[in-house]
């Protein structure tokens, strides 16, 4: 129980954030974008050729910052080419939790590098999603409910779930702040605050290590086994990213999955296209990758569409180019058509080049 009564709390606390230097927000450049660390327990050309594949695909989920991106259609044939694109590999040693669930130990990983013009015509056949390489760093704490109260866990007395952390940081591509046991001490956060998920004391935290993010992973026993949650303090405050049984330290990394997919949404988009039958198509309220292509699918359903790229994404919505074959009254009539977008009057302004602007907004449901 908090015995501080909440105004004075919250006076505390914005008194501590005035006095605190202005924020410069963390940031990383990932400069791994093209390599890749694949586990593998042999040398075994058949292996190595399967981790090449793997790692391919690793390196398309680390440039796009989606991790379903091998999914994408006709990918498959692309990644089986893997063994020939390669331009570097060889084994290495990384640091993963051991099988005690506990400790850290050295396991073999085919490292392999793949040239940056043969990733990027990938990138342009299959128009995937493309996250700039300066990233926002996320700091992490692990608070343990392991004993009946709240720990705060640093890299020492965790070493399993932090060597996990580190080999996913650098696969996704997604830049972590890990702390020592000292470094979590010096916060001056104490663990019942942060299991609580007390905003004012964790933007405090937020504020002191000069990141927008803050990623809270509580592990706690239950009957079935222990549980893990994953909560995420932002600017826009606080939310609960996912809960699950952790069966195993995959089960984790799952839940960082989910986190780093939302975080890479505002992805650049790369796209070459030209034509005199093009439109700029600007669509509000698609906040996922799977509603990015179940929306793509229904609009090159249309008869007259002859090409859909995507341009960019940002806090308005989804600009696409639209080439097409007919009239553009007879491509509007097909869009009209579409049950999940509805019509946005035209603002007055036209992009550069003069292009046609045709701007929709997505419906709550995408179901006809």
């Amino acid at each position: 129980m908090n015995l501080i009564p909440q105004p004075l709390r919250i006076l505390a606390c914005l008194l501590v954030c005035c006095l605190l230097p202005a924020r410069l927000v963390a940031a990383e450049r990932v400069d791994h974008l093209f390599e890749a660390l694949v586990p593998i327990d042999s040398a075994a050309p058949e292996v190595q050729s399967l981790a090449l594949q793997k790692g391919l695909a690793d390196v398309l989920v680390k440039i796009s910052g989606y991790s379903r991106t091998a999914e994408f259609e006709g990918l498959e044939s692309a990644l089986a080419e893997a063994p020939q694109l390669v331009s570097e590999f060889g084994i290495r040693q990384v640091q993963r939790a051991s099988a005690s669930g506990i400790g850290s130990e050295e396991t073999a990983a085919l490292y392999m590098r793949f040239p940056q013009e043969q990733v990027q015509s990938l990138l342009r056949q299959f128009e995937l999603p493309q996250w700039p390489a300066l990233r926002p760093q996320t700091l992490v704490l692990v608070v343990s409910h392991l004993g009946g109260r709240p720990w705060l866990i640093g890299r020492e007395r965790w070493p399993a779930i932090y060597a996990e952390l580190d080999h996913w940081s650098w696969s996704r591509g997604v830049p972590l702040m890990l702390l020592s046991q000292q470094q979590i001490e010096n916060l001056g956060v104490s663990p019942r605050a942060a299991s609580e998920l007390d905003q004012l004391a964790l933007q405090v935290v937020a504020e002191m290590s000069q990141v927008e993010r803050i990623a809270l992973i509580q592990v706690s026993p239950q009957p079935d086994g222990p549980h893990i949650q994953l909560d995420v303090l932002s600017g826009v405050g606080l939310s609960q990213q996912a809960q699950a049984q952790m069966v195993s330290m995959g089960d984790l990394l799952a839940l960082m999955d989910d986190y780093a997919d939302e975080l890479s949404l505002a992805s650049a988009f790369v796209a070459l296209a030209s034509s005199n039958n093009q439109v700029q198509l600007l669509i509000e309220g698609v906040d996922t990758f799977e509603t990015y292509l179940q929306l793509k699918s229904r609009l090159e359903s249309i008869d007259q569409v002859d090409e859909l790229r995507l341009l960019r994404v940002d806090e308005t919505g989804m600009q696409f180019q639209l080439q097409f074959q007919s009239g553009l009254s007879q491509l509007q009539q097909g869009l009209r058509r579409l049950p999940m977008l509805a019509e946005v009057p035209l603002r007055s302004e036209e992009q550069s080049g003069g292009a046609t602007i045709l701007q929709y907004r997505l419906r709550d449901s995408m179901t006809p």
